[in-house]
C-alpha cells in the first residue's frame, strides 16, 4: 500500500512540473505543447512491475485517472477509467513482455500512449458531442513526447523501486 501511494505522490509531482513547463513556455498564436502523459508512463512502470496485486493495480490507475481527470478538465471519471483499464491491461501483459532497454521502453510507451489517447478521444466523444474529434490530432504527437520521456522516467522509478524491493536477488531484476 505504501508503495502505491508513493507512485500516486510521483504522478502528482510530475504532473505538477509537466504544467508548470508548459505555462512556461511561449509557443503564441493559441499553440500548445503536446504534453508527455506522465500519469501513463508511472501507471504503465507499476503495472509491468507485477509485483501488487490486480486490485492494488486498479485502484493505483484510477487515482492516477482521478488526478488525470483533475488536470484536463474532463468529466470526472473519464481518466479513472481509462487509467485503470490501461493498469490492468499493463499487468496482464507484464508476465508477457519483458520490457528492459530503452528501445523497448520507448516503444511499448508508444503503442500503450497512442492507443491509450484513441480510446480517451473516443470517450471524450461520446461523453460530450460538443468537444468533437479535434483532440485526435494531439494524439500522435502527445504519444511521442511520452514515448522520448519514457526511458528516463522508468529509470528514476527503477531507483525508487528498489527502496521497496527486500530480496536482494530481485533488484538485479530490474
Amino acid at each position: 500500500m505504501t508503495r502505491a501511494l508513493t507512485y500516486i505522490g510521483i504522478g502528482w509531482v510530475c504532473l505538477l512540473i509537466v504544467a508548470a513547463f508548459q505555462g512556461a513556455v511561449p509557443l503564441g498564436w493559441g499553440a500548445y505543447l503536446a504534453a508527455p502523459d506522465v500519469l501513463l508512463v508511472v501507471t504503465l512502470f507499476f503495472g509491468l512491475q507485477a509485483r501488487d496485486e490486480m486490485g492494488t493495480t486498479c485502484a493505483l490507475g484510477a487515482a492516477m485517472g482521478y488526478l488525470g481527470d483533475l488536470f484536463h478538465g474532463s468529466p470526472k471519471g473519464l481518466h479513472m477509467l481509462a487509467y485503470a483499464l490501461a493498469a490492468l491491461v499493463s499487468r496482464l501483459a507484464a508476465s508477457r513482455l519483458l520490457v528492459r532497454g530503452w528501445p523497448a521502453t520507448m516503444l511499448v510507451t508508444l503503442m500503450a500512449a497512442l492507443s491509450f489517447g484513441a480510446f480517451v478521444t473516443l470517450l471524450r466523444a461520446s461523453f460530450e458531442p460538443s468537444v468533437g474529434w479535434e483532440p485526435v490530432r494531439m494524439v500522435p504527437m502527445a504519444a511521442f513526447a511520452t514515448a522520448l520521456l519514457a526511458p528516463w522516467m522508468f529509470r528514476v522509478l527503477e531507483r525508487i523501486e528498489r527502496r521497496f524491493v527486500r530480496d536482494a536477488r530481485a533488484i538485479g531484476s530490474l
